[in-house]
């Protein structure tokens, strides 16, 4: 199942466990990714399906604070590290 399917079992409630995957392979922008997995459940607490990939329905203003988010991690990791937030730009 995608995020992009709509189709909800009749038997699930509520949701479950929600993991958003930040990929950013190297602080260049075509090289980031967004990606979720959200879990389905019953009333009792059972998982009755789940849902896959990139949350499209979220706004643009949302993934550009997201984006913004993942810089500052990137920046403050490095600097912790002493190593430069991205590659090195190569030379022309």
């Amino acid at each position: 199942m995608h995020l992009n399917e709509p189709y909800v079992p009749v038997q699930a409630d509520h949701l479950g466990q929600v993991v958003v995957k930040l990929d950013d392979r190297d602080g260049t922008d075509p090289n980031f990714e967004i990606r979720v997995d959200v879990r389905l459940l019953d009333a009792d607490g059972n998982q009755v399906t789940d849902r896959m990939g990139d949350p499209d329905y979220m706004s643009q203003d949302w993934r550009d604070r997201v984006r913004v988010l993942v810089q500052e991690f990137r920046t403050a990791t490095a600097a912790i590290h002493d190593v430069d937030a991205v590659p090195p730009q190569e030379e022309e």
